[in-house]
């Protein structure tokens, strides 16, 4: 049987064609040249220069075995590539290691070697692998399980910009959990990760802009993070832009604004969302309520389509 790690041998397996699915620890992909001897001329100088050591190379091997573009797929062949570019401390490889122990693919399941190879990328300053371990360090059913350090974690892949570990960070700090209570600094993490898309963040936001909390009120600011919020279907944020059109400048384009936003969070069991809709009804005339209803018909038909 040909061995895979050797050029010969994985050229001899190569299966040139569409690719299977990618691996769940495949968060890019390599780049693929478009004809199939072009790929196994590609694979080949991968291989020559991964068996001289290089790094790259090696990660990038490592990709191609894990996801089957252009080689049989193998995640074991894929993970012994990733050990040998960890090995010269290449962060990426290093977190594609850890996630295949976490998962047990390619590799044993093992959540200490994971925390080991996640740690090692992350203190190279590897966002992903600082997400993981923020996750990873709080579950109590880990051996390695380190609290404070998933915080720390948290934090740092904030600071580097993750959107979802900026939303827990500013929690965590608004709450004081595990830390120091910082509501200043919690403000920022919530404008951060609302201006990265994060719906829930965007509430946050808007609430305080809303009601001036360490921050000046500004009802046209608040607007526009409870709607971007509501765009995304947050209950909460369709009330709350519903009403503060309402009882806004009182023109029918708001009037009938409101009454999108209140139809929507009826829609999501908000309460006295209905109570309020019916209100604004009865504010516009027949065809201003008509040609609001013909929106929130062609917002359901786009969001569906």
């Amino acid at each position: 049987m040909s061995d895979p790690t050797t050029v010969s041998g994985a050229v001899a397996q190569g299966t040139p064609g569409a690719p299977a699915a990618a691996p769940s620890v495949q968060p890019v992909q390599p780049a693929q040249p478009a004809q199939a001897g072009e790929r196994q001329n590609a694979l080949v100088m991968y291989l020559q220069a991964a068996e001289r050591g290089h790094a790259g190379a090696q990660h990038h091997l490592g990709l191609m075995f894990g996801s089957g573009q252009g080689v049989k797929r193998d995640l074991a062949t894929a993970a012994g590539w990733f050990r040998k570019a960890a090995g010269q401390g290449h962060a990426a490889s290093q977190y594609h290691l850890g996630m295949l122990h976490e998962l047990g693919q390619g590799v044993s399941r093992d959540p200490a070697s994971a925390i080991g190879w996640y740690r090692k990328a992350a203190a190279q300053g590897h966002v992903k692998s600082q997400v993981r371990l923020s996750l990873i360090l709080k579950e109590k059913r880990y051996a390695a399980f380190h609290a404070d350090e998933a915080i720390t974690w948290t934090l740092r892949a904030a600071e580097e910009g993750h959107t979802e570990s900026q939303w827990r960070a500013a929690c965590l700090l608004d709450e004081g959990e595990g830390l120091a209570r910082d509501p200043q600094r919690a403000l920022e993490f919530f404008r951060m990760a609302a201006c990265g898309g994060h719906a829930r963040a965007q509430l946050e936001l808007a609430l305080r802009i809303d009601c001036g909390v360490l921050v000046e009120r500004d009802a046209m600011a608040a607007m526009h993070w409870y709607e971007s919020a509501a765009a995304q279907g947050v209950g909460r944020a369709q009330f709350n832009a519903g009403l503060m059109l309402a009882y806004g400048s009182g023109s029918a384009d708001e009037l009938m604004r409101a009454w999108h936003w209140l139809a929507l969070a009826e829609r999501n069991d908000v309460p006295k969302a209905a109570a309020y809709r019916a209100e604004i009804e009865g504010r516009l005339s027949p065809q201003e309520l008509a040609q609001a209803r013909e929106r929130l018909a062609e917002a359901a038909q786009a969001a569906t389509s």
